[in-house]
C-alpha cells in the first residue's frame, strides 16, 4: 500500500547533511577541509603569545615600581643634604 499524497506532503524527506530545510539551500559553502595539526599549532601560538605579553606587562610594572623607588631613595638622600635654617631633614 502507497501512503497518501497527503502524507507526502506533510512531511516532507528530511534534507541532506548541510543543507537548510527550506529548498535545499546550502547553509554555508563547503571550505576546505581544516588540518588538525594547524588548528593545535594556532592555539598553542595564541596561548604562548598570550603568556609572554603577560610576563611583559609584569616586568614592565616592576621596572615602573623600581624607578620610582630609586626616584624616591635620591629625593630622602637629597633631602638628608639639604639644611633649612640650620635645620636637617
Amino acid at each position: 500500500m502507497c501512503p497518501s499524497p497527503e502524507y507526502l506532503y506533510a512531511f516532507p524527506p528530511p534534507p541532506p547533511p548541510g543543507y537548510d530545510m527550506m529548498g535545499y539551500v546550502p547553509l554555508e559553502p563547503p571550505g576546505p577541509p581544516e588540518d588538525p595539526a594547524a588548528q593545535t599549532a594556532a592555539i598553542i601560538a595564541s596561548q604562548s603569545q598570550d603568556y609572554v605579553d603577560e610576563k611583559l606587562a609584569e616586568y614592565q610594572a616592576t621596572i615602573q615600581q623600581l624607578q620610582v623607588y630609586e626616584v624616591g631613595q635620591r629625593m630622602v638622600k637629597r633631602l638628608d643634604e639639604v639644611s633649612f635654617c640650620g635645620c636637617k631633614f
